[in-house]
């Protein structure tokens, strides 16, 4: 395990439960002004523990936006740029990104474009961000309820990971992070996912430390490949397709759900379309698909929502000259990308799925 947190340190990745750690790296970078961007459950939950012991975010301005993919969008965008230019950062500022998916996606963003670029440091508080999110250099915001349709690749100073952060999230809220270790686990590592269900299913005592280390080495490593999302990187969007495509036509209908729940969902759905692609084997999506469903409880889809789910696939910014393109696996442990789908073939995985689950 020291050797993976090794491994992790070398690429600007520190886990650890020594936040001094984290005061220590901004002083040495002699930043002139360190302000915390965060939404208000981190600000309330997670912030004070980080006060305990870190002088520079108990002494920093704050940013507090509301929480929910409702405030990933350009207007708290320009309410972010807008605190920047009050708290008068320069280019020798940091921000700080305390939060989920959410908080580091806009974060990013505003500090990648506020003066042309200022440093910042993510520090994840929720599973799915300690895992994903944080890390890879991706930032954006939504427009129209579609997902991460503005934005660009710009990597983090450092991500600063502390897993007690784990212990401010509600169990459900941990729970659905997993869907990201599930996912990291069918594109990349048989072993990693078998050790992730029986994690969850509660068949045998894994560290989840050492799930969460060896999950960001799998994304780190397959950013590396591909950092600019060409090629090998489009792995990672497995169950994204479908799972973003569901979240925005739930967020359209303003009955959001959870990020991990759609992506699970999604990840069924696409396993379906591989499975008719002759990509896949039935037994093996029938596994995941009993696997996934004997720990969560996954969203209902109705008949009338399957057109809005397929009109947001339909205009995912994946897709090539109006085709649909997934990344899917070929066995639990591979995948392929860029592999073509049919609108017919897509309605069709989407209507079994919302057969199945009701």
């Amino acid at each position: 395990m020291e050797n993976k947190i090794g491994a992790l340190k070398n690429k600007q990745v520190y886990f650890t439960d020594e936040v001094s750690e984290l005061d220590t790296f901004i002083e040495k970078n002699k930043y002139t002004k360190v302000v915390v961007l965060g939404d208000n459950n981190t600000i309330e939950n997670c912030l004070p523990y980080l006060n305990l012991f870190s002088s520079y975010t108990a002494n920093a301005d704050i940013i507090e936006i509301d929480a929910g993919e409702g405030s990933k969008n350009i207007d708290i965008c320009i309410g972010i740029w807008n605190m920047m230019m009050d708290y008068e950062m320069d280019r020798k500022s940091l921000l700080l990104n305390v939060g989920g998916g959410m908080v580091s996606d806009i974060g990013a963003f505003a500090a990648s474009t506020y003066m042309r670029g200022i440093d910042f440091i993510n520090i994840p508080t929720s599973l799915l961000a300690m895992v994903d999110a944080s890390h890879g250099g991706k930032n954006g915001i939504d427009v129209n309820d579609y997902k991460n349709m503005i934005g660009g690749f710009n990597n983090p100073t450092a991500v600063f990971i502390f897993p007690t952060l784990l212990d401010t999230l509600p169990a459900e809220e941990k729970k659905y992070g997993f869907a990201e270790i599930i996912k990291h686990g069918l594109i990349a590592n048989e072993k990693h996912y078998d050790a992730a269900i029986a994690y969850l299913q509660e068949k045998e005592n894994s560290d989840l430390n050492e799930l969460i280390v060896d999950s960001i080495l799998i994304k780190i490593g397959i950013v590396a490949q591909d950092p600019f999302d060409k090629n090998e990187r489009k792995l990672l969007n497995y169950g994204h397709s479908l799972g973003h495509a569901i979240e925005s036509s739930f967020l359209a209908l303003e009955k959001p759900i959870s990020h991990g729940l759609a992506v699970l969902a999604g990840m069924i759905i696409e396993n379906k379309i591989a499975v008719a692609l002759g990509l896949l084997t039935e037994n093996t999506a029938t596994k995941i698909a009993q696997d996934i469903q004997s720990i969560y409880t996954l969203p209902k889809i109705k008949a009338d929502t399957i057109a809005p789910i397929l009109h947001y696939l339909l205009l995912d910014k994946k897709n090539v000259d109006a085709s649909i393109q997934l990344a899917i696996i070929t066995k639990i442990g591979e995948g392929k990308v860029a592999q073509t789908c049919s609108t017919a073939m897509a309605a069709a995985a989407i209507q079994s799925y919302s057969e199945e689950i009701k």
